[in-house]
């Protein structure tokens, strides 16, 4: 006879096997029902920020409850602002946001000079864009966030146009 001792790694291991595999299969199983999850743009509408704060090609992203976030691209990308300012967003984007605000923001600088500067908050005052340099910051008009920006590709460019020779 087999004692419950011996079975309650089976249990366990048996229980665990079953978690991941719905926990897997939840965002199919969702599409396959009809629901589609946001686009990262649609979450930055719904939080009070135009779509242009994030440039085109987001991978994906995660959002949880209590507003942390990390958004993924498909590699580096620099664009400019105001055709002045040089932004560059690395691959992954991580912070936290409330509605119309976004604090302890990472994997975003601004070229000042010869010096790429992070990048630490945003607020949307309404008309106005506010991005933080620390305690300095500078102001945009929000039309200027109306579409999202393409990526430069930079010394990528360069690579791309060997590969294809």
């Amino acid at each position: 006879m087999v004692s419950s001792k011996s079975l309650l790694p089976l249990n366990l291991i048996f229980s665990i096997v079953i978690i991941v595999s719905v926990a897997a299969s939840a965002p199919e199983v969702l599409q396959k029902a009809g629901y589609r999850f946001p686009t990262a743009y649609e979450v930055l509408q719904h939080l009070n920020f135009p779509v242009g704060i994030l440039p085109l090609g987001v991978e994906s992203y995660l959002l949880t409850p209590e507003g942390s976030f990390e958004v993924f691209l498909g590699g580096t990308c620099e664009f400019k602002v105001a055709d002045k300012y040089l932004l560059k967003y690395k691959r992954t984007i991580k912070g936290t946001v409330q509605n119309g605000t976004v604090t302890d923001l990472k994997g975003v600088s601004v070229r000042v000079l010869l010096v790429w500067i992070p990048i630490t908050g945003v607020h949307n005052s309404g008309d106005e864009l506010t991005f933080y340099i620390g305690p300095i910051s500078k102001s945009f008009p929000i039309s200027d966030f109306n579409e999202s920006p393409r990526c430069r590709c930079g010394s990528e460019c360069a690579n791309r146009v060997l590969a294809d020779s």
